[in-house]
């Protein structure tokens, strides 16, 4: 995933987190997978997600997320 589609990701779990929660858990359920999504462990991934994403993101601005400016 590049830093474009991270900030993305991260503004639509911010902004509609109900539906990013539901489509995640339908994404895990058609990969076959046994075990489901749960509102717990989504949360941290948000917050663990947010820690790369600047705290002002604008789509034109020229800030960069911590991860960018140690890169």
């Amino acid at each position: 995933m590049n830093g474009r589609l991270l900030h993305e990701t991260y503004r639509k779990c911010q902004t509609h987190w109900d539906f990013m929660f539901q489509t995640f858990q339908n994404e895990i359920k058609a990969g076959g997978q046994k075990k489901s999504l749960d509102l717990h462990t989504f949360i941290r991934f948000i917050d663990e997600l947010g820690k790369y994403v600047p705290q002002e993101y604008d789509r034109n601005s020229k800030t960069s997320s911590t991860i960018c400016t140690l890169l």
